[in-house]
């Protein structure tokens, strides 16, 4: 846990900032007021652990009162098998053998018609009828049995 003040990113001038700085100490006060109140800590403790920017561990975050529990590692899911999911996971799996952004791109494009979940192509036909191009599915073949390797 990361216990700090407000962050923003921002430009101007010195009025600018000053005013700035002004309006996130609302924010600021917010943020130690909860918690002082979840860890029973004064105030100007927790000011001064945001002003730190204090990393907390997830054991002492609990003992403190600033967590309810740890999140067991079996409570993650990665159950998602929506087609968004399937080219996250795509995506993740390609960048793992070092094809380059701009060709992963290329190939989740080819595969999901340039719009996930479209249901038609531009003269009508259901866009699973669109066929890949041959340079595209070796490009994926390639990349895919590096992973396997």
């Amino acid at each position: 846990l990361m216990i700090h003040n407000c962050w923003v990113y921002a430009m101007g001038n010195r009025h600018d900032f000053a005013e700035l700085a002004q309006s996130l100490e609302p924010f600021d006060n917010a943020m130690a007021d909860i918690y002082a109140a979840r860890s029973g800590l004064d105030m100007a403790a927790v000011q001064k652990l945001m002003d730190a920017e204090s990393y907390i561990g997830g054991s002492d975050a609990v003992a403190k009162g600033l967590a309810d529990s740890l999140l067991s590692a079996d409570a993650v899911s990665d159950s998602d098998e929506s087609p968004a999911a399937a080219l996250r996971k795509l995506d993740a799996l390609l960048a793992k053998t070092n094809t380059p952004r701009s060709e992963r791109r290329k190939l989740i494009k080819a595969l999901s018609g340039g719009m996930p979940g479209a249901v038609t192509t531009n003269d009508g036909t259901p866009g699973a009828a669109e066929e890949i191009k041959p340079e595209t599915l070796n490009s994926l073949e390639s990349a895919l049995a590096a992973l396997v390797k």
